[in-house]
């Protein structure tokens, strides 16, 4: 279970509404602590984390050396009071020994939403519910990688006033409440006018012939086969035989 939704669980409590408020300051101030600390010192980001609660009650002086006072100017929020219910169970989660020793191995660099962006894009080349060819595969693929490599970091497209054009969005995570995403520019397809430039020159070649890649074996090919007889054999079902009634 994940930060958010173990706050929000500690919010549906009595006199533990004010947590609600609280919840996506603690995440941000989560990846604050991992990405403003580009060289990876797991010292340092535990000492930035735990200083959330602290700053949860409006102290800003840590006891860690490392991260002894907050960077921030000075904030008009509704604080969570020491010494009451609120805190405590909210203590009780960001000070999780499990969830510090996890958060101290959270790369700043490492990060997985590239990944996962082509993995979207693979489904859309390559949709599950339709089954393809070895060659199939291979060529969806290797369509997919092209078509990522063209348009991954596009830059924000821009409105006539030369300002970034963003859009307003109701994520269903967010649970009610939205985000702005900016708009990159539009996809582009360079890369399949060099690739047709590259088939006709090919094609164009006196005595060249096109052949396709060969699919590998299938794995069961490399186990021996038995004759049906045999099979039927030594087949036992687990299910035994019915006895005839009188």
């Amino acid at each position: 279970m994940g930060i958010t939704k173990k706050l929000s669980k500690v919010a549906k409590w009595r006199s533990c509404e004010l947590v609600t408020m609280w919840i996506q300051s603690i995440v941000n101030h989560f990846h604050w602590s991992v990405i403003s600390t580009p060289e990876g010192n797991s010292d340092l980001i535990e000492a930035k984390w735990t200083s959330v609660a602290n700053h949860i009650s409006n102290k800003h002086c840590h006891q860690n050396p490392l991260y002894a006072k907050c960077d921030h100017r000075r904030l008009r929020k509704k604080w969570i009071k020491a010494d009451t219910v609120a805190y405590e169970k909210t203590c009780n989660v960001l000070l999780n020994k499990r969830l510090i020793k996890d958060i101290r191995k959270t790369s700043p660099h490492g990060q997985t939403s590239s990944v996962e962006s082509f993995h979207s894009l693979l489904n859309q080349f390559a949709p599950k519910m339709h089954c393809f060819s070895f060659d199939g595969m291979i060529s969806r693929l290797k369509l997919t990688a092209l078509h990522y490599n063209e348009n991954a970091g596009r830059d924000i497209a821009t409105t006539k006033d030369g300002k970034d054009r963003c859009s307003i969005v109701f994520p269903k995570y967010k649970k009610g409440k939205y985000i702005v995403r900016m708009l990159p520019t539009n996809i582009t397809y360079g890369y399949a006018d060099e690739l047709m430039a590259v088939l006709e020159s090919e094609a164009r070649k006196k005595g060249h012939i096109l052949r396709a890649q060969a699919p590998p074996k299938p794995l069961c090919s490399n186990y021996q086969r038995p004759t049906k007889r045999k099979a039927l054999k030594e087949h036992r079902s687990r299910f035994g035989k019915k006895q005839k009634t009188s």
